[in-house]
């Protein structure tokens, strides 16, 4: 459920609602793009890869994203546990003492919270730019869906730790090159 909420928040699509997916038992993973216009569009992306790979367009190079140039707030103080990988886990854990605040990075609404017995509190934050924060593993949460946050203000407090991710353009991106 979370990675189908996260795919339609970063297609501008409306998140799952959770009651009805109790209510009903079931979701529906799938495209709704039939098998051929999928086996499709996978050969087409498949072939744009080659190209690419072939004239070494995507082979270790540093994007300048404009990310940059944005100045972002430090989302929790306390130490880097896990780092990021864009494979295994498009994020960074952040460790503090329990009942530390946790502060959206830019000026921006609020799109999605949710809990889960696995993830606790989520929230998703959509900032300017294509920018999107995401709070993993967090508690007490102190904003609701619409709510527009400045850089810097307390959003929810931690137990211990928090995954934190930073997405730009629909691509995870590393927080601490930026943060």
């Amino acid at each position: 459920l979370y990675a189908e909420n996260l795919s339609r928040v970063l297609s501008g699509e409306e998140t799952v609602n959770f009651d009805s997916v109790i209510r009903n038992a079931s979701i529906n993973y799938l495209s709704s793009k039939s098998r051929a216009e999928l086996r499709q569009r996978d050969s087409l992306l498949a072939e744009s890869v080659r190209k690419e790979e072939r004239f070494g367009v995507s082979r270790n190079q540093e994007r300048s994203l404009p990310v940059e140039g944005m100045l972002f707030f430090t989302p929790l103080k306390g130490t880097v546990s896990s780092s990021f990988d864009a494979l295994s886990s498009p994020g960074i854990t952040i460790t503090a003492p329990k009942g530390s605040i946790v502060s959206s990075v830019l000026d921006g609404t609020v799109t999605y919270t949710s809990w889960t017995d696995s993830e606790k509190y989520v929230i998703i934050i959509q900032h300017s730019e294509n920018v999107m924060s995401i709070y993993n593993h967090i508690q007490n949460i102190r904003c609701k869906v619409g709510d527009n946050v400045s850089a810097g203000t307390p959003i929810a407090v931690i137990e211990d730790n928090m995954h934190f991710e930073l997405w730009h353009n629909g691509e995870s991106v590393n927080p601490t090159r930026y943060i």
